[in-house]
């Protein structure tokens, strides 16, 4: 986080990063509520786009499936994956409360990638119209 941090504060004092008038799209960070308050002081976020997954025998089946697809054998080790939920559910879902519940746009990430995908975009482009003014 602090590296990001730094690499904002130099695109910005470089002039090659217009906080107030340029929009970033984030993946990943903040990772838990003290890093969302970090961000505060760098960017406005408009709209955090949370990808929801109530089933979470389905997400392992599908983590498992991916990470054999992509030989990462230690990604497809079922204690692992479950390990990993235990930590989002510490660590990262407290950013949601963090941010004002109209600034959350959920997203089903159970169907198949592609639809997903589209959502996704349906949801950006309903977040940033709502949060930016006409014109901007």
């Amino acid at each position: 986080m602090q590296l990001w941090c730094e690499h904002i504060h130099r695109l910005v004092h470089a002039h090659h990063f217009h906080p107030e008038n340029t929009i970033l799209l984030l993946d990943g960070i903040p990772r838990n509520r003290h890093q969302a308050e970090m961000m505060e002081q760098y960017i406005e976020v408009l709209m955090v786009l949370y990808l929801e997954a109530a089933d979470e025998e389905q997400m392992i089946a599908r983590l498992r499936r991916r990470a054999l697809h992509e030989n990462r054998l230690d990604d497809a080790n079922e204690e692992v994956i479950r390990r990993r939920f235990r930590e989002y559910e510490a660590e990262s879902a407290p950013v949601l409360q963090f941010y004002p519940p109209g600034r959350i746009y959920k997203v089903d990430a159970l169907p198949p990638p592609l639809e997903v995908l589209h959502d996704a975009i349906e949801a950006i482009e309903e977040g940033v119209e709502e949060a930016l003014p006409a014109g901007r």
